[in-house]
């Protein structure tokens, strides 16, 4: 569910590379000023599909703090990447068949089959591109290179909650939450992007680096 609460939204996405670490496993629309006051149940302001090809780095930073995950597609390739600092830790790609690969030990294993291809990295990015209706937009007009609409999921909403969207690809590149949890709560603020973003994604992307060993996929479970 996109824009859903940012709370659960945070940690839908850090859950999901939580479960990848224990297991070891469009063109957009015609970008258009729409008020505040002015409800769309058929289209947004912008795109809500993710990209059929690109590549990109998707970052939640809280304060100083950032939690970072790469993805990158090319039709029925795939690759979702969880990093532990700024090392890589596990990679899953999706080819002809689903390997997972652990950088720290320099295996691979391949998935067994009827495993889900991209449910781990679509509790990153689903969140990110898809839209639900009954949202009201306000645009706010250009910031730097970006068109800024201020977001809310109904007009007594108190959250705080701000779309980027790269006038170049018409894509969603930024989002931007602020609010207090609860009526007398402590307040909050984050930030959900996508850095790096690249429209072209090279084939070498979706390949088993060089020197890895190979193993089964119960030897890969038993050294996790």
């Amino acid at each position: 569910m996109f824009l859903s609460n940012p709370r659960n939204y945070f940690l839908l996405s850090v859950f999901f590379a939580l479960i990848l670490q224990a297991c070891g496993s469009s063109a957009g629309n015609e970008n258009k000023p729409i008020s505040l006051s002015t409800r769309t149940t058929s289209e947004f302001p912008f795109s809500t599909a993710e990209p059929e090809i690109y590549q990109g780095d998707f970052v939640v930073s809280v304060g100083k703090n950032e939690s970072r995950w790469f993805v990158a597609r090319k039709g029925e390739k795939a690759r979702f990447d969880v990093f532990s600092g700024n090392e890589r830790s596990v990679t899953r790609l999706t080819t002809e068949n689903i390997y997972v690969v652990d950088h720290r030990k320099k295996v691979y294993a391949a998935a067994p089959a009827g495993s889900d291809s991209t449910g781990f990295a679509d509790g990153i990015t689903e969140n990110f591109f898809r839209g639900k209706a009954y949202r009201e937009f306000e645009d706010l007009g250009l910031d730097g290179d970006k068109k800024k609409y201020k977001v809310r999921e109904d007009p007594s909403g108190k959250d705080k909650i701000f779309i980027y969207v790269d006038e170049a690809s018409g894509m969603i590149v930024k989002q931007e939450f602020t609010g207090q949890n609860g009526e007398a709560g402590s307040p909050f603020s984050y930030i959900y992007e996508i850095r790096n973003l690249k429209l072209d994604v090279d084939d070498s992307m979706f390949a088993i680096p060089e020197g890895y060993r190979k193993v089964s996929w119960d030897e890969y479970r038993k050294s996790r």
